[in-house]
């Protein structure tokens, strides 16, 4: 008697985090016998740990099941095939889930810009980093998001002054590089001192995240 074989592949083939992972295994055995299939999962070289099992599938069988929501890290997954009389088949699928990421920046108008430069040039003792806005300015807020090329895109981006929460939503044409300002009429009234501007993406597959900038008000 000859011991079984099988497959296993994943979809969709390039995974982020918090993707749903859709897992395929068609097991095949040269008798004809009825197969068990388990299958374990490693991450980040960790132990095994078994995440599906199934009894007494006929062969050229196809099985799927979903991971959902997966974490960042590297995954492998062993496939142990077996046969009634315990002839067995294994193999390994490696993938990773790739990080979500998202920067933002906070810069100041043209305008603004030139203002802060000749404050520069005429207080060398005292000058003014790229973060220090004063009170009343118009926040430009951007940011780059991960380019996944795969059906994770970036659904919104939106920016928050923390403190006086003003919030402005981010326009993208092409859901990887965000831009839009933060402006309100109180902004002439804020008090000296450190403020955060909060970048909030939400994704497709359902992950958020956040990105904190420092700017100092002076």
């Amino acid at each position: 008697r000859r011991a079984p074989t099988g497959t296993i592949a994943i979809q969709p083939s390039t995974v982020y985090q918090n993707d749903d992972v859709t897992v395929t295994i068609v097991p095949t055995d040269p008798d004809g016998d009825v197969v068990n299939i388990q299958v374990e999962r490693s991450m980040n070289g960790g132990t095994y740990q078994t995440i599906y099992t199934v009894s007494a599938i006929p062969s050229g069988t196809t099985k799927a099941f979903m991971m959902l929501d997966v974490p960042q890290s590297s995954y492998t997954l062993r496939l142990t095939v077996t046969d009634p009389m315990g002839a067995s088949y294994q193999t390994l699928l490696s993938f990773t889930a790739h990080e979500l990421q998202t920067i933002g920046y906070v810069t100041h108008t043209e305008q603004w810009e030139i203002h802060r430069q000749n404050y520069n040039a005429a207080h060398p003792a005292s000058t003014r980093g790229p973060a220090v806005f004063w009170a009343g300015e118009r926040l430009m807020v951007s940011a780059n998001v991960t380019n996944t090329g795969t059906a994770t895109v970036a659904t919104s981006v939106s920016a928050k002054l923390m403190g006086p929460d003003t919030s402005a939503g981010l326009n993208s044409a092409n859901r990887v590089n965000w831009s839009g300002e933060l402006w309100d009429g109180g902004f002439d009234r804020l008090a000296d001192g450190l403020y955060t501007v909060r970048f909030t993406t939400v994704w497709s597959n359902g992950y958020v995240q956040t990105y904190d900038v420092p700017i100092t008000i002076k």
